[in-house]
């Protein structure tokens, strides 16, 4: 045989073989490499997954919760991290604040969300906008001092209340972007 034919041979049996060989490779490759990153190999559970969305805010509560703020709203631990809470669906938590001398209030504010809780996370009520100019809330925090609420509001600036009012003063448009 010459040359020149086996050459013809060669590339007859290169088109022969079948294309899903090389995908099914691809796709156990793949699954291997997801199953890897899933399992948590410091203990028989497997934790990645538990929580959802997009993290926003990462809060722990004077009472020991830890908060997980996300597009699909709050998820809470109860444990150190080992476990989570199905997210509530309350919104975008972009932000989660509680006060050391009442650790069971905790706010929640993001895009068109703000909620309160007066029982350490256990239910959540709105208090309302009140003043506030808009009421996408990229940044919130409670002074530690004072327990003043200070919320800064998209495209506005940063702005103060009380915690037991929801009259909002403006303070600075410094952080307006």
């Amino acid at each position: 045989m010459s040359t020149s034919s086996r050459k013809a041979k060669n590339k007859q049996v290169r088109k022969g073989q079948p294309w899903w060989l090389i995908v099914a490779v691809f796709a156990v490759i793949a699954l291997g490499v997801v199953w890897y990153v899933v399992q948590d190999r410091s203990s028989n559970t497997t934790t990645l997954g538990k929580v959802s969305g997009d993290l926003h805010a990462l809060a722990f509560a004077p009472a020991g919760q830890i908060f997980y703020g996300q597009h699909g709203g709050l998820q809470i631990s109860n444990d150190g991290g080992a476990s989570w809470t199905q997210p509530s669906g309350t919104g975008d938590a972009m932000a989660i604040a509680s006060w050391p001398a009442q650790p069971e209030v905790i706010y929640q504010a993001g895009h068109d969300l703000f909620l309160k809780s007066s029982d350490g996370g256990k239910t959540w009520t709105e208090p309302g906008f009140g003043n506030l100019p808009g009421t996408d809330i990229h940044g919130f925090t409670i002074a530690p001092e004072s327990g003043w609420l200070y919320a800064n509001i998209a495209g506005q600036g940063l702005y103060r209340a009380t915690g037991n009012d929801t009259s909002w003063e403006f303070v600075n448009s410094a952080t307006a972007g």
